[in-house]
């Protein structure tokens, strides 16, 4: 009788104890797994938004000093000013954002005057959606982005009075006009170009304005840049630093991953028949790419955001980061986006000897296709200063003069301008057709030379020529109608030559 009452009291227990655990699994650990995943999804909602901040930024900011169109001087702002006043536009371009301005549509000869006086010029991405900059202030319709679909560039006087002006890709201008009452602050934008210390800046000019083109640069450049020795931020003669690199994107699946060692050094980490691969040559150059399937994208601000959480999940995403590029991407019925991203070096641009970003991305869906990054930083090496300073952009021109010249011709002559009548006239169809007739050449002087300078910028030219470490030396980047010259800052040599192709040129 009591081994029968302990038996049944032990199975009370057990029965109790069941339903106590049975009661902890499926009641108190959703609970813990939804308030664990509420907590994740804040989390990486404050993480997109401060990167959002970071990378919806003009790419340079270009301050106006005024003087008149003839007298007119600027600089071209390092990142530390820009950030500081991109902070205070953005309290300016919010008012219109939110509110309706009116819209009038400007000349170039309006808008030239109104930047020859004091003002303050953002330039941004390539191909920059004005949708992406309606994020950062929360309002997807609105006046401007019905009027623009992309920026190139944001004007805003120094005596701002309501007014700002911008231009699109394809090269209109639009005033966008709010009256007093709209205004929210009373921010006075003069007041920010007070605060820029006399003579700590390049001044640039438009030295070719006689001719119509008021591309900047400057007259000499004060400010001399040295030689810098770099190493990628990926060492490729380090296992365990590769394992690393590759391990952030597979996570718990790399025990699963097959590694192969190409003869030429590259290494790649393969999951799966190629649904995810992670590829680093021997100068330290990463790609990954993965499988998307028949995924399409129809917002870039959810492409953008989804490359954003890509970068900051595995790495890549650093406060010396600047949005360069937007790219649509259509390809076998399927849309989506590619983004390139750049970093500067002692307040200078990088930009690879291929004319390719240091960081490019793209996205289908709500995935990574491809990632392609080559980051450098400085090594602790004694920097190379050369006493002879930065050669002023205009002088390599006029040394190059001829040669550029007949380039230029050589580039019309192939692809002349030709203008094909709608009708053939009466005198085209009675002339004798026997014979094909040449093109002429095109007469090409050294005022169509000035005119057909697009763009001057100094940048750090990464040759790719070693391995993990490198020299980067200052360059001129001067962009001529279809060509990229590349001549040593200093040195005043010509590197290369690139010819611009597709959406580039």
């Amino acid at each position: 009788m009591n081994t029968e009452k302990f038996k049944s009291l032990l199975l009370t227990v057990l029965v109790v104890t069941s339903i106590v655990l049975t009661q902890r699994v499926w009641f108190n650990s959703p609970l813990q797994i939804i308030s664990s995943e509420a907590s994740y999804l804040v989390e990486k909602e404050a993480e997109l938004l401060q990167a959002r901040d970071q990378i919806l930024r003009p790419e340079r900011i270009i301050a106006g000093f005024g003087g008149g169109p003839e007298n007119s001087h600027y600089s071209i702002l390092p990142p530390p000013d820009l950030k500081r006043f991109w902070l205070e536009m953005q309290v300016i371009l919010k008012d219109h954002f939110l509110s309706e301005p009116t819209v009038r549509i400007l000349s170039m000869e309006e808008y030239q005057h109104i930047r020859a006086g004091r003002s303050i010029e953002m330039h941004f991405a390539k191909g920059f959606p004005t949708a992406l900059l309606s994020t950062l202030f929360d309002q997807q319709e609105n006046r401007i982005a019905a009027t623009l679909s992309e920026i190139k560039t944001i004007l805003v006087p120094a005596r701002y009075q309501g007014s700002l002006y911008m231009t699109d890709e394809s090269g209109d201008l639009y005033e966008f006009n709010l009256s007093r009452q709209e205004l929210s602050h009373g921010l006075d934008p003069g007041e920010l170009l007070d605060s820029i210390p006399v003579n700590s800046f390049v001044k640039y000019y438009p030295l070719f304005s006689y001719v119509g083109n008021e591309t900047l640069l400057p007259l000499t450049h004060q400010i001399n840049k040295p030689l810098l020795f770099v190493e990628s931020e990926v060492d490729a003669s380090s296992n365990e630093q590769m394992n690393q690199w590759a391990g952030r994107f597979f996570n718990e699946n790399f025990d699963f991953v097959k590694t192969i060692q190409e003869t030429g050094g590259t290494r790649i980490y393969m999951y799966g028949y190629g649904q995810q691969e992670v590829r680093i040559n021997n100068r330290g150059r990463l790609e990954y790419s993965a499988e998307t399937g028949s995924q399409t994208t129809s917002s870039v601000v959810k492409a953008l955001d989804t490359a954003l959480l890509f970068l900051a999940d595995n790495g890549g995403l650093n406060a010396d980061l600047v949005l360069r590029e937007v790219r649509l991407l259509e390809q076998d019925n399927l849309r989506g986006y590619q983004f390139g991203f750049g970093y500067t070096l002692r307040d200078v641009p990088v930009t690879l000897a291929r004319n390719q970003q240091p960081l490019e991305i793209e996205v289908f869906g709500n995935n990574v296709r491809s990632y392609r990054a080559f980051i450098r930083r400085p090594m602790s090496l004694p920097e190379v200063l050369p006493e002879s300073g930065i050669i002023s952009p205009h002088r390599l021109i006029e040394d190059n003069f001829n040669q550029l010249l007949q380039e230029l011709a050589e580039d019309r002559t192939r692809s002349p301008a030709v203008t094909v009548p709608l009708e053939p006239s009466a005198d085209a169809e009675e002339a004798d057709t026997s014979e094909a007739q040449e093109p002429e050449s095109p007469e090409v002087g050294g005022e169509d030379l000035l005119r057909a300078i697009r763009e001057i910028e100094l940048i750090y030219l990464d040759r790719e020529e070693t391995h993990r470490r490198q020299l980067m030396i200052p360059v001129w980047r001067i962009t001529i109608d279809q060509r990229i010259y590349d001549f040593d800052a200093h040195e005043g040599t010509r590197l290369q030559t690139l010819t611009l192709s597709g959406r580039d040129a």
